[in-house]
């Protein structure tokens, strides 16, 4: 009964904390992650002292502000090995190991600040309880959570208005759970005289004046404006009618924004990134980011120097002292800009003897044996470090590209000359979401990526971005 009792207790707590009116999916497992860190630290020391109050303040202090740290210390953790994804399915043997790894992070962490402020000192005996008991919590808030967050009553009820073109995009390129983890679509509408692309089991045949009534009927949360030909086919009074009575109305631009992280340009239309919210390139960001890329690359190149060493000795070990080192390769930086780029050598010295660009592939064979693992870690983009500190890179921003590709993909690839309104980065939004372009439609794909990113780039996105690199280096996801 106790264990049942505890099971119901788990349940009905998460269903409150993911309810989207909440906090979110990822808010949930933000807050929830916190509160078990800091109940292990209460709870390992309950259990060291024997849960004498006295003796818990005498051996170790006042408590609290030391619970604060080593939970913050296990949320970025989490965050950095990618614990903290809601739209991600690991195998339970790969979650046990990455919420081991994480807490091991996170009590290393806390150690070392405890050496910077000995008023923090916690106590071996106490944090290794916690970190033990931090452990199994995490591990049981991803068996329930991964079952909880799926269940359609914490799901968004989205009704669609349209039935073309545009509104088959979302049909086709949402299909997935994972890509309709936070909604769940009621059905398409289809507005004017255009032909419908969605299967007609999957059609709502209303008119347009009982559009209300149907989603007030249906409990409808919000409603997407898909319709290809808008001019005499908006309903416009009854979206104005639903707007009103709180019902949420969006664009399919702005949809597949929220839920994708990415502007997808076969529906986006000039006139929404003139009128649209974001792209704001003021002075102070301007200055905020080269001082974050200044203070970040400092730090990396004193870390990184003893590595890139180790590297440059592998790499001279497998193609001879007589190589180079490192590969320059001239790419596209801001405003079109070129210049030189430098790389650790991951390929043979002759890989483009016939002097045309190749597109990366998979299994590339032209990639050496340590190419093929600096490229896993991405230890090959160490030397751009003193790009960043040249100013012709940022440690954010979209990778720079060749000045072959550029040509031809602004000729078939609408925008893509917008991503050098930035400077380029080691790291950015579209290098951890997608994998190397290897292909034309590659580069499509992640263009809209870095769009989103120009949109919405701030100092706090940024730092996002990095910790998700620090995941990438740690456990290898999202390499190729």
């Amino acid at each position: 009964m106790g264990g049942l009792r505890s099971h119901q207790f788990s349940s009905n707590y998460l269903r409150v904390i993911v309810d989207s009116k909440l906090l979110g999916p990822f808010g949930a497992l933000v807050t929830s992650d916190f509160l078990i860190a800091l109940g292990a630290v209460y709870a390992a020391a309950a259990v060291r002292f024997g849960g004498d109050a006295d003796v818990i303040s005498n051996s170790v202090g006042v408590l609290w502000y030391r619970a604060l740290i080593f939970a913050a210390m296990t949320v970025i953790a989490l965050f950095c090995f990618g614990m903290l994804r809601t739209k991600h399915r690991d195998r339970f043997l790969r979650t046990i190991v990455n919420a081991i790894s994480s807490v091991a992070l996170a009590t290393a962490m806390t150690i070392l600040i405890t050496y910077a402020i000995p008023q923090a000192y916690l106590g071996r005996g106490v944090l290794a309880l916690a970190a033990v008991f931090t452990v199994a919590g995490v591990i049981m808030l991803r068996f329930f959570f991964n079952r909880i967050v799926d269940e359609a009553y914490f799901k968004r009820k989205v009704l669609i208005l349209g039935a073309g073109s545009a509104a088959a995009t979302i049909e086709a390129r949402m299909r997935r759970r994972t890509d309709r983890q936070s909604f769940v679509i009621v059905g398409y509408v289809p507005i004017g005289a255009g032909t419908s692309e969605i299967d007609s089991q999957l059609t709502v045949r209303i008119d347009a004046e009982n559009i209300a009534a149907f989603a007030s009927d249906n409990h409808i949360d919000e409603i997407v404006v898909a319709v290809d030909e808008r001019r005499d086919n908006l309903p416009i009074w009854e979206l104005l009618s639903l707007r009103l009575s709180g019902i949420r109305v969006t664009e399919i631009v702005s949809f597949w924004e929220q839920e994708s992280g990415r502007l997808k340009i076969d529906v986006l239309k000039p006139s929404s990134l003139v009128f649209g919210d974001g792209f704001i390139c003021s002075a102070f960001s301007l200055v905020q980011k080269r001082l974050l890329d200044i203070f970040i690359t400092s730090i990396f190149i004193i870390i990184a120097s003893p590595i890139m060493l180790l590297v440059s000795l592998a790499i001279w070990l497998e193609a001879g002292c007589k190589n180079s080192v490192l590969y320059r390769q001239v790419r596209v930086g801001y405003r079109g800009k070129p210049f030189q780029m430098l790389k650790f050598r991951s390929m043979e010295m002759n890989a483009e003897a016939d002097g045309h660009a190749k597109w990366a592939v998979n299994n590339d064979p032209r990639v050496t044996r340590v190419g093929r693992v600096i490229r896993a870690t991405r230890l090959d983009e160490l030397p751009q470090l003193f790009n960043i500190a040249l100013g012709q890179m940022s440690f954010v921003g979209p990778r720079p590209e060749r000045p072959e590709f550029v040509n031809e993909l602004n000729k078939v690839i609408p925008y893509y000359d917008e991503r050098h309104l930035t400077k380029p980065g080691i790291t950015g939004w579209a290098q951890l979401t997608y994998p190397y372009g290897a292909s034309v439609e590659d580069a499509r794909e992640k263009l809209q990526l870095d769009l989103y990113y120009l949109k919405h780039h701030s100092l706090l996105f940024d730092l996002m971005i990095i910790m998700r690199t620090v995941e990438v280096v740690f456990t290898g996801n999202g390499a190729r």
